[in-house]
């Protein structure tokens, strides 16, 4: 079975559209936070190696 994950910021409203449809069908967990005032993440350089932008989905499986 695959899961799926987003890598979302706090401060985007893109992010936010998103973060509100996943916690109304329940997908709270399925959501890691980045924040954009520090250096971005190591998993986000690796999702997304051109544009190193959020909101990044991310399917194990």
């Amino acid at each position: 079975m695959s899961q799926l994950e987003i890598i979302v910021s706090a401060t985007s409203l893109l992010c936010t559209r998103i973060k509100w449809a996943l916690t109304l069908k329940g997908f709270e967990d399925a959501m890691i936070v980045e924040d954009r005032r520090k250096r971005k993440s190591e998993l986000l350089w690796k999702s997304n190696p051109v544009h190193k932008k959020v909101p990044v989905p991310l399917d194990n499986g």
